[in-house]
């Protein structure tokens, strides 16, 4: 389709033209609206200009659906081709799209070769013919290239949706899988309480319980700052501190193990204690899964379900207990004030912590950078919650800004993150329906997704 707005005025002197072929009164055609100047596969000997009025030209091919080829406004002709052509037929069926007026030359008016106007006539039309020339390029290109992007866009489309069928299968499989290993771990978990519930572990079950309870409690750094202290007051080596330090013991209970001289037992305390830790560890991993699952499930719902009050910085520790194998040579920096709540669903706040710290983390070590760093950030606003995950790694391509909350996009080489390139963009699908946003900038050394949530 093409919309011929430009005037002849504008590219050629047409007043010679108009002087000499269009202005005869004889041959002027006053059309209303919906009127036939030119019938497809019809002869035509005339060229029409245009004075006032719209006309369009449609061409139907056999069998096929009428298409729009072209809708032309005052100060233009239409004809050009069957005038010119071999076979003298119109290709196109032109209409008045409304009122118009037109003036007609036809063949039997051309100057004989001889005459002198012969030459002028050819040097004013050839402009036209050149444009209208131009004009069908230009058309065979912009039809290629919205074929081209129509095909694209189908093909995206059926690749979204075989996607959409394979993660609607995998979803399906694997919550079978998942539903069994909760239920085993939870079976497992009551096991467990009852046998170290018993007098011979009276002394060991409490630290059972807080690792199941609580998980690794303790920062990186925090945990570093108490082992020193343990290493003093206990007088032990490094190694048997920094297992007391995990478990984040109270000075209290430091000072009950140095009384009853239970130093030979740390690495008991400690096995009890990381026993339950991993529990608590396979508990929130298993109820993580479930709730990607259900994600990949609600992508297109908005569905929230088991709302509830939720500890923001808790939920960052959650998905830092999720992620320790793959951060614990990363700096971690959480600066996530305690008592920040919001009402939502927790297992959504942990998947968007985990994709980015994930995606984070990945690249930091993708890249080898040195001292790699992720920040998760708090940043006051009396209006809404902004948090922040920022990395110091090699930064996102500038090419893929624009697009990096769209399915299927993804900065990784190989792999499916989830596979499918699906993570930010349900990430940003989750945040959306919290009525919040996802931003992102990236250089080299310094990505940041920047998260506003409205407060609850």
């Amino acid at each position: 389709m093409k919309d011929n707005n430009i005037k002849l005025s504008e590219l050629t002197d047409i007043s010679w033209l108009k002087e000499h072929y269009f202005s005869n009164p004889a041959q002027k055609i006053t059309l209303k609206k919906g009127e036939t100047i030119l019938k497809q596969g019809e002869k035509n000997d005339c060229i029409f200009y245009l004075v006032s009025g719209r006309l369009t030209g449609h061409y139907k091919p056999k069998g096929g659906s009428q298409l729009l080829i072209f809708s032309t406004g005052e100060d233009s002709v239409v004809g050009i081709y069957s005038f010119f052509s071999a076979d003298g037929c119109s290709y196109t069926t032109v209409n008045a799209e409304e009122d118009a007026t037109v003036y007609y030359m036809s063949k039997a008016e051309l100057p004989a070769k001889n005459h002198p106007d012969h030459q002028l006539f050819s040097e004013h039309i050839l402009p036209i013919i050149v444009n209208e020339i131009y004009l069908r390029q230009m058309l065979v290109v912009k039809n290629a290239t919205e074929k081209e992007i129509t095909l694209k866009k189908l093909m995206q489309s059926e690749k979204l949706a075989t996607l959409g069928q394979l993660a609607a299968g995998l979803a399906h499989e694997l919550n079978n899988a998942i539903g069994v290993l909760q239920n085993k771990t939870q079976w497992l978990t009551n096991q467990l309480k009852v046998i170290f519930n018993q007098k011979e572990y009276e002394h060991l079950y409490p630290l059972f319980i807080k690792g199941l309870e609580q998980g690794q409690h303790s920062s990186t750094a925090d945990a570093r700052k108490r082992k020193e202290h343990i290493k003093k007051a206990l007088k032990i080596d490094d190694r048997l501190a920094k297992k007391l330090a995990r478990i984040d013991l109270t000075d209290e209970e430091i000072r009950q193990i140095a009384k009853q001289n239970q130093v030979d037992k740390i690495e008991e305390m400690d096995g009890f204690w990381e026993m339950g830790m991993t529990l608590h560890d396979m508990e929130i991993a298993s109820t993580h899964t479930t709730h990607v699952i259900r994600s990949i499930k609600d992508l297109g719902s908005q569905n929230h379900s088991d709302v509830q009050e939720c500890d923001l910085r808790l939920t960052f520790k959650k998905s830092l207990s999720l992620l320790s194998n793959m951060t614990r040579n990363i700096q971690i920096d959480l600066d996530v004030e305690k008592g920040l709540t919001l009402i939502g669903n927790e297992g959504d706040f942990i998947q968007i912590w985990v994709n980015l710290i994930k995606n984070a983390a990945e690249s930091l070590s993708q890249a080898e950078t040195k001292d790699p760093r992720i920040q998760l950030l708090y940043v006051p606003n009396p209006h809404s919650i902004h948090l922040q995950v920022i990395d110091n790694g090699p930064g996102i391509p500038a090419h893929l800004l624009p697009t990096i909350f769209q399915p299927n996009v993804t900065t990784k080489v190989s792999g499916l993150s989830f596979g499918l390139g699906l993570g930010l963009s349900i990430i940003q699908k989750i945040i959306s329906s919290y009525g919040g946003n996802i931003t992102v900038s990236s250089v080299p050394g310094h990505t940041s997704f920047d998260i506003t949530l409205p407060k609850t």
